[in-house]
């Protein structure tokens, strides 16, 4: 930490509560779930308030709750990261195409994937990625005892 006080957590979601200068994309009173900063005072997520990047916003609908919608981010990116990003050495990368682009959707049809440990947040983002880019069958594991009830 070189920044003092230093607030922890990076997923958020609330209520927008003040638009900064030149935001055009949100409201005030929108709700939204987020990614914030590790370790910054006024963008950590473990406080009441937090500052976040108009880029790094989306919004929540009303069905799904503050704390539902707050488990997105970083399991979610994690896993996009993971699978989609350029091959690097130090960081991993599958440079998969993503299918959140045009090309991406469905173009592994018929060819298989595994996931160990599906039932966890991370696992359970890859199962439905890996399924909108068309990967078939996913092959998956977990543990009966730990996480069986998740998977029903």
């Amino acid at each position: 930490m070189e920044e003092f006080p230093a607030v922890a957590g990076s997923d958020g979601a609330g209520t927008i509560e003040e638009i900064g200068e030149g935001v055009t994309t949100w409201s005030k009173g929108d709700r939204v779930v987020f990614t914030g900063a590790f370790f910054s005072a006024n963008r950590g997520t473990f406080q009441q308030f937090s500052v976040a990047d108009a880029s790094r916003v989306a919004k929540i609908p009303e069905s799904i709750t503050f704390e539902e919608a707050a488990t997105v981010p970083l399991g979610l990116s994690t896993t996009a990261v993971g699978t989609y990003s350029k091959k690097r050495p130090e960081k991993g990368g599958t440079e998969f195409t993503a299918p959140w682009t045009s090309a991406g959707r469905g173009q592994y049809e018929g060819q298989p994937a595994v996931v160990l440990g599906d039932s966890s947040s991370v696992g359970q983002y890859a199962l439905q990625l890996l399924k909108l880019s068309g990967f078939s069958p996913i092959i998956t594991t977990y543990l009966q005892s730990r996480h069986g009830g998740n998977l029903k």
